[in-house]
C-alpha cells in the first residue's frame, strides 16, 4: 500500500491535462477546503475529486461480495466503507460552504479523460450561470433600484450562495441536457 499515492495519480493527470487542453485554469489539493479537492475551479466554486474504483467502493455491492470471500475481508469492507462515509461527509461539508461537488471515477476518466473534462466544463458553466441572474438585477436595475446597503447586497449574495449550494453532488453521468450543453 506504500506507493498508492494520495496526489497526481495517473486518472488525475490525465484528466488535469485534458482540462488544460480545453482552456480550464484550476487549483491543485486546496488544503483550505474539506477533503483537499482534486482539483479545483474556484470562478465556478467546483470541487472535483477523482476517486479510485476500488478505495471508493465502485459498484460496491458486487465489489463488497468479492472482498467478503476474498483474504482479509475483516479490513477492507470496514476500510472501504469508511472511505465511502469520508466522502460523503466531505461532500456535506463542501455544499454547506456553497461549494458543488463532482466526483469522478478513474476508470471513466482512464477511458475518455476529455469527455469528463468536457462534463466538468459543462458542469461549471452551468455554475456559473446561477450568479448572472444576482449580477443582472443589481447592474441592469436603474440606480435608485439598485441595493443600496450592504444588508441588500448580502441578500442578493445568500439567495445565490443558496442556489448553488442546492446542486447535488453529481457523477459523470450527467443528464442528456447537460451533455448537450457540455458538446456546445
Amino acid at each position: 500500500m506504500r506507493r498508492n499515492t494520495r496526489r497526481n495519480t495517473q486518472p488525475e493527470l490525465l484528466l488535469r491535462r485534458a482540462l488544460w487542453r480545453l482552456g480550464a485554469r484550476y487549483r491543485l489539493h486546496l488544503a483550505t477546503l474539506p477533503g483537499r479537492p482534486d482539483l479545483v475551479l474556484p470562478s465556478a466554486k467546483l470541487a472535483v475529486f477523482c476517486d479510485g474504483d476500488f478505495w471508493h467502493g465502485r459498484n460496491w455491492q458486487a465489489r463488497r461480495r468479492r472482498l467478503a470471500q476474498g483474504a482479509n475481508a475483516a479490513y477492507w469492507i470496514p476500510k472501504i466503507l469508511a472511505n465511502r462515509a469520508r466522502d460523503r461527509r466531505v461532500s456535506r461539508q463542501l455544499r454547506a460552504l456553497g461549494w458543488a461537488v463532482v466526483r469522478v471515477w478513474e476508470s471513466e476518466v482512464v477511458e475518455d479523460a476529455h469527455k469528463v473534462a468536457r462534463q466538468l466544463l459543462g458542469r461549471a458553466r452551468q455554475l456559473q450561470e446561477l450568479d448572472k441572474p444576482v449580477c443582472r438585477e443589481m447592474d441592469g436595475a436603474r440606480s435608485d433600484e439598485r441595493p443600496n446597503n450592504s444588508m441588500q447586497r448580502t441578500a442578493l449574495r445568500a439567495a445565490a450562495d443558496a442556489e448553488r449550494s442546492a446542486a447535488q453532488t453529481i457523477r459523470t453521468s450527467l443528464p442528456k441536457e447537460e451533455l448537450d450543453e457540455c458538446n456546445r
